[in-house]
């Protein structure tokens, strides 16, 4: 299997984290599309946001994709957020999908994280996250595979000056 590179995943954690911390509060609406695109040398990196808004999910996300298409050849890596659904304990839930890529990757991956929405009455991130590569259907990874993927999105997260004090309050086991 290609494996995400560790700047790759924290990019993807990062976007994980700015998703959660933007409708951790929200009463009504879903995520808006964005992405994060980082750019310059090892020592000194800049990362830009862009946010994607056509009227709809699928628009806005079709938006971000190309923005996607358009930029990685200039980029270090990326990383595009947005809210799905998926299969959950029997039923269908909430995600955030983080599609993110490096140079260095042939294919893209995605992160797959389940959560509860504030509208349910409290904020959750639901299980730990899952990860697909490439065209490859979402999968859960186990053991050291495991540790070294949460430990690289984990660094993500704790980049973002407000949800990173705030992840184990939302309920993340991992």
């Amino acid at each position: 299997m290609i494996e995400p590179t560790d700047r790759a995943l924290h990019i993807a954690g990062f976007a994980l984290a700015h998703a959660a911390f933007s409708i951790c509060e929200a009463a009504e609406g879903n995520l808006i599309p964005f992405g994060f695109f980082r750019q310059g040398s090892l020592l000194a990196p800049k990362t830009e946001m862009s946010r994607f808004f056509t009227g709809t999910l699928e628009g806005s996300v079709a938006a971000g994709r190309g923005e996607v298409a358009a930029r990685k050849k200039k980029c270090q890596c990326w990383a595009l957020a947005f809210e799905s659904f998926l299969t959950h304990s029997g039923g269908q839930v909430d995600a955030f999908t983080i599609e993110a890529g490096d140079k260095k990757m042939p294919v893209q991956f995605a992160v797959l994280q389940p959560f509860q929405p504030f509208a349910s009455g409290t904020f959750k991130l639901l299980g730990p996250p899952g990860l697909a590569m490439g065209d490859i259907q979402g999968r859960t990874v186990e053991g050291e595979e495991a540790a070294r993927f949460t430990r690289a999105l984990r660094k993500g997260v704790g980049n973002h000056p407000t949800a990173s004090s705030r992840w184990q309050e939302w309920g993340a086991v991992w």
